[in-house]
């Protein structure tokens, strides 16, 4: 069986009142790469019928629709569709209104949030170095965690990670991963800790994606050496030996622009053959500047279904110089 790209369709419905907004946000939806419009809603009611059988990937929803505001619309739509995410839509300053129906919870110095932490309810303004971990609590629904790490670029000696110590983790900014299975450090592997990786590595970062169909994410931010040095991009890699051996697809990436991101080739890992994996990329095209370096694993494959969520085990995320290993 082929497998699929990570890189796949984001479906995408809409709900919005004014019947320009709708239009023209519907036009860029389709027009922006990897994403689909699926559907577009005028109020609450109309996408209560509609949302719960299309089944998109993500809604847009306005906050101050007719007749049911949008937070209300998202309360009675989590007991028909409780999976799939929303974004609250609005011009205005509504963050009332929105936490009404999500909560959020946060750290700012590494430590995991819960309910007895930190609740958002109004911007953060940071201004020094610190790791914002955040956790979003929404009825029905699983809660889901973020890690930030607000540093400046990594440079010299620490552009090696190799995640020796449960502080490493503090230099990467983690997405998209599920808050029970949260990211988090084993010190040595075959010690017999939950969803044991394989053996033969020490300090590791496990990452399990919050959704089958989207990655989680780890990024560093760096300083990459001068083009005579050699630079490259080092990982160390595997899946999940457990359950007779699942999979994983992972894949590298470089964003040089805050924006764009140029993904190298996408690996299927398997934990049953492959072991632990070495990859490594040439950065020399980046030589002399400050990227963030991104690492995502994605939903492998259990039997013949490839919408499993497996772990993802990372031994090193690297920029070495001197070449390719």
């Amino acid at each position: 069986m082929k497998k699929p790209k990570m890189t796949r369709t984001i479906t995408v419905s809409l709900v919005e009142d004014d019947s320009d907004v709708r239009t023209n946000l519907a036009s860029l939806i389709d027009g922006a790469p990897g994403f689909k419009c699926l559907a577009a809603y005028p109020d609450g009611p109309a996408a209560l019928a509609g949302i719960p059988g299309n089944r998109p990937d993500v809604v847009l929803m306005d906050i101050n629709l007719p007749g049911m505001l949008g937070t209300e619309c998202v309360r009675q739509l989590k007991a028909t569709a409780p999976d799939v995410p929303v974004l609250m839509l609005t011009v205005y300053d509504d963050s009332e209104r929105i936490f009404k129906s999500a909560k959020i919870y946060y750290t700012l110095d590494g430590s995991r949030p819960s309910r007895q932490t930190t609740p958002y309810t109004a911007p953060l303004s940071l201004n020094k170095p610190c790791v914002l971990r955040a956790m979003t609590v929404e009825s029905g629904r699983s809660p889901n965690l973020i890690q930030y790490g607000f540093r400046s670029a990594e440079s010299g000696a620490k552009l090696s990670n190799t995640f020796d110590s449960r502080a490493d983790l503090n230099r990467l900014k983690i997405t998209g991963t599920r808050a029970f299975y949260e990211p988090y450090w084993i010190k040595q592997a075959g010690a017999g800790v939950a969803r044991n990786p394989l053996p033969g590595k020490q300090g590791i970062l496990a990452m399990r994606p919050a959704w089958p169909h989207l990655p989680a994410e780890a990024e560093r931010t760096v300083e990459v050496p001068v083009a005579d040095q050699q630079p490259s991009l080092h990982i160390v890699a595997s899946a999940d030996p457990n359950e007779g051996g699942l999979t994983c697809l992972v894949q590298a990436g470089v964003c040089a622009d805050g924006k764009n991101v140029e993904w190298f080739k996408e690996e299927l890992l398997s934990g049953k053959t492959d072991g632990w994996k070495t990859f490594d990329y040439d950065l020399s095209k980046y030589a002399g500047q400050c990227v963030a370096i991104r690492v995502r694993c994605g939903a492998g494959r259990n039997g013949s279904d490839w919408k499993d969520n497996n772990w993802g085990y990372f031994d090193e995320i690297s920029v070495l110089t001197g070449g390719r290993k």
